[in-house]
C-alpha cells in the first residue's frame, strides 16, 4: 500500500463531457485520498479519429472543489441544491463539450478538433490508468493509448477488440523505448461505437455496465492466483507468495513493470506480467444500457458490482450529473481512517459515462441529464430462471437469486443482481434464501419453452423437489 498521509487528501479532479450527437455524457473524478501520491491517470477521448480529447492524465487537469455532501454522503441534504449539469458549469466551470458551431471559444485550445459522430465507424474511447511505483506508466499511457489504438492496422477496418489489444502491448513497448522507468499500471479501456461497447483489462482496475438496472461486469481482475494466470508465472520462471507475483506484484497483469518482463527467450505477452488485454465486446442496447463504470481497484476494494451499480443508478434518479456522482462514490470508498487494512486508502479514479437513447439524441446537457434521470428510476427486472434451468434459489420474495445451468453436464452459476449477493458468481455470499427448487436432469426438458417462474417449478415436474431452508 505504501506510505500514508495523516489525514487524507480529499480534493477531486473533475471533468463533465457532453456527446449530444452520440447520446453520451461521461463524467470522472479523481482523488489522492489517503495515499502520500497521485498516481492514477484517466482519459476521455470522443472520436478517436477527430482526435477530441476532453480528459488526459491527473498531472493536466484541474482542480474543482467537492460538492458539500450531507453527513451520509449518500444524499444533498434537504437544504441543498442538488448539483445538475448547468450548476456544474456554472459553479465549477466544468467543461462540456458540444458540438458544431455553437462549441464555445473557451475550449479551442483543450480540442484538436470538434466533429459531429459519424457513425457505426467512430470509436470514443474512456480509460482508467491505476499506477504503482510511480504516476511515470500510468500518465504515459493516458497520454499515448489512444494514438497507440490508432495507430493499429485493424483500426481502420473496423476491428476494435484487436486494435485495442494492439494498442496496450504497443503502449507498452513504446513506455520501455522512451524511459528506464520501473513504474507500472493496471489498465483498462472501454470503447464505444452506435452499436458496440469494447473492453480492454490488464489488471485489477474493472468496467461494468448497468443494463436495465442491473450490474454486468466487463472484465475480470488479473490477479496471481487465477489459474491461468498461475500457469504463465510459473512457465516463465516466476512463483507465487503470498498471492502476489515473486512475493511482490498484486496483480499479474500490468503495463511497465519491466522487471518482471526479464525472460530473454519469451515474448512480452508470455512474460510473468504481462501487458495483453483480456477483450470482450458487448452488443449495445439503446433501450436499456443505462451506464457504464470504469474505475480503479480504490472503488472496487470498497464496493461490489451491484454495490457500485446501484449507487451510482440512485444518484442519477436524482438528476445528478455523472461527474457529481462519481464525485460522491469517491466519498463513500474513501476509508475513515487508515486502521482498516489499507480498504478505502488507496488513489481512487472513476468515469461514469450515461448512455441515452435514440430519443435523447441532440439534446440539451438540461435535457439529457432528466432523460438519464427517467430511465434510472424505472424497476430493477429481476432474470426469471433461463432455458434448461436445473435448479434455482429465491429469496423471501420469490425473486430469482441464484441459478444453476446443466447443458451437457456442463454446470456453471450465474449470480442474479440481488444487492447482497457476492461480485464473485461461484460464492453467493449472503443470500436470504428461503427455498431451493430442484430438477433432475430427465426433467429439464420440460424448460426448454418458456423459462418458468420460481412458483411454477417446485409443481412442474414429478421429480421436481422443494427444500425449506427457513
Amino acid at each position: 500500500m505504501g506510505q500514508l498521509l495523516s489525514t487524507p487528501n480529499t480534493n477531486k479532479v473533475t471533468h463533465l463531457a457532453y456527446y449530444p450527437d452520440a447520446g453520451m455524457m461521461a463524467g470522472s473524478s479523481s482523488m489522492q485520498g489517503w495515499r502520500v501520491t497521485m498516481e492514477d491517470a484517466h482519459l476521455m477521448q470522443y472520436s478517436l479519429r477527430a482526435g477530441v480529447t476532453s480528459s488526459l492524465q491527473h498531472d493536466d487537469a484541474r482542480k474543482i472543489p467537492p460538492p458539500n455532501l450531507s453527513t451520509s454522503g449518500l444524499r444533498p441534504s434537504p437544504g441543498e441544491q442538488q448539483t445538475r449539469t448547468a450548476q456544474d458549469l456554472q459553479q465549477y466551470q466544468e467543461r462540456v463539450l458540444t458540438f458544431g458551431p455553437t462549441m464555445s471559444k473557451a475550449y479551442a485550445h483543450h480540442l484538436s478538433a470538434a466533429v459531429p459522430f459519424t457513425g457505426e465507424t467512430e470509436l470514443s474511447l474512456f480509460a482508467v490508468m491505476d499506477g504503482h511505483g510511480g504516476s511515470e506508466c500510468a500518465n504515459f499511457a493516458a497520454k499515448h493509448l489512444a494514438g497507440c489504438v490508432l495507430a493499429s492496422k485493424h483500426y481502420s477496418s473496423g476491428d476494435y477488440g484487436q486494435a485495442l489489444y494492439d494498442a496496450f502491448l504497443d503502449c507498452d513497448s513504446a513506455f520501455f523505448e522512451a524511459s528506464n522507468n520501473m513504474s507500472g499500471c493496471a489498465a483498462i479501456a472501454v470503447g464505444i461505437t452506435n452499436d458496440k461497447i469494447y473492453c480492454a483489462n490488464a489488471g485489477d482496475a474493472r468496467a461494468v455496465l448497468c443494463r436495465s438496472g442491473l450490474a454486468i461486469p466487463l472484465s475480470i481482475d488479473h490477479k496471481p492466483t487465477l489459474p491461468g494466470e498461475v500457469e504463465r508465472i510459473q512457465e516463465a520462471g516466476g512463483f507465487i507468495h503470498n498471492g502476489r507475483v515473486n512475493g511482490s506484484l498484486a496483480l499479474s497483469r500490468a503495463l511497465g513493470d519491466f522487471s518482471f518482463k526479464q525472460h530473454p527467450r519469451l515474448s512480452m505477452v508470455h512474460q510473468p506480467i504481462t501487458a495483453a488485454p483480456d477483450i470482450v465486446t458487448v452488443d449495445r442496447n439503446r433501450e436499456t444500457d443505462e451506464f457504464l463504470i470504469v474505475a480503479c481497484d480504490g472503488i472496487w476494494d470498497m464496493v461490489t458490482c451491484d454495490e457500485a451499480a446501484d449507487f451510482v443508478r440512485e444518484h442519477l434518479a436524482f438528476g445528478l450529473a455523472p461527474s457529481a456522482v462519481a464525485e460522491r462514490l469517491l466519498t463513500r470508498c474513501l476509508a475513515p481512517s487508515t486502521g482498516q487494512s489499507g480498504l478505502g486508502c488507496d488513489n481512487m479514479t472513476c468515469i461514469i459515462i450515461t448512455l441515452g437513447d435514440k430519443s435523447a439524441i441532440g439534446s440539451s446537457p438540461e435535457d439529457f441529464v432528466a432523460h438519464v434521470a427517467s430511465r434510472a428510476t424505472l424497476p430493477v427486472v429481476r432474470d426469471q430462471p433461463p432455458t434448461g434451468v436445473a435448479a434455482c434459489l429465491t429469496d423471501p420474495n420469490g425473486v430469482v437469486a441464484l441459478a444453476q445451468y446443466n447443458e451437457q453436464r456442463d454446470s456453471f452459476y450465474r449470480l442474479h443482481a440481488t444487492g447482497v449477493g457476492s461480485s464473485n458468481p461461484t460464492t453467493p455470499g449472503t443470500l436470504p434464501a428461503t427455498q431451493i427448487y430442484m430438477a433432475t436432469d430427465s426433467d429439464s426438458s420440460d424448460f426448454e419453452s418458456d423459462p418458468p417462474s420460481p412458483s411454477s417449478l417446485s409443481s412442474s415436474a414429478a421429480a421436481a423437489k422443494e427444500l425449506d431452508l427457513s
